[in-house]
């Protein structure tokens, strides 16, 4: 919920930044930040999907869900570790006569944030039995929407109106931090609960 809590406000008001912030004209933003959203929504979710299966096959977890699921953790987290500050410099730092390099740091950013999206979808799938599978997909579909994507907009507009656009598109990619505290237990818990002989396995190499 935290990280679709990101992607709402930055899908209801990103545009509306690079204009107000830049001058660009509403369509222009529209094309800009729409456009790499799009091409980062393709190519992150798979490069993530990508890096998963190249790390099950190091690790020779392909047939251990608990291990498959401990891995994927481990990618979503340093994914969603290096997108944040990226995000946040982009809207910190990047003034008025900057637009391409706020473009280019928000490109990079939203890749490496939307990279989580294939380890992340795996995890409902291996973290509980096969029968629960289902249900597992449709309760993280309902609290992600609930918690995150609806109400963002609302309190990401809110903040733009009574201080600025610049705090709310920060406060907004402050949510990734959650992400990154909820996603860094998330892997120790799913650590803790592997075999001890794939523990061993994984300490062995340096993992």
């Amino acid at each position: 919920a935290a990280f679709t809590w990101v992607l709402g406000a930055f899908a209801f008001w990103g545009p509306a930044y690079v204009n107000h912030q830049f001058g660009t004209g509403e369509k222009r933003a529209d094309e800009l930040f729409g456009g790499i959203t799009v091409v980062t929504g393709f190519t992150g979710t798979a490069i993530g999907g990508a890096l998963l299966d190249f790390m099950m096959r190091r690790r020779l977890a392909e047939h251990d869900m608990r291990a498959k699921t401990t891995i994927a953790f481990g990618v979503q987290t340093a994914a969603i570790i290096i997108s944040c500050p990226i995000l946040l410099a982009s809207f910190l730092f990047a003034d008025e006569s900057q637009l391409w390099e706020f473009m280019g740091m928000l490109l990079v950013g939203e890749l490496v944030l939307l990279a989580t999206t294939s380890p992340s979808n795996a995890i409902f799938l291996w973290a509980v039995d096969p029968h629960l599978r289902p249900l597992s997909m449709a309760m993280s579909v309902v609290f992600a929407h609930l918690l995150g994507d609806v109400p963002s907009p609302v309190v990401a507009g809110w903040i733009w109106h009574n201080w600025n656009a610049r705090l709310s598109m920060f406060v907004t990619c402050l949510m990734l931090v959650v992400a990154s505290v909820l996603w860094l237990i998330g892997t120790t818990l799913a650590y803790r609960a592997q075999d001890p002989k794939r523990k061993r396995s994984d300490v062995s190499q340096g993992l």
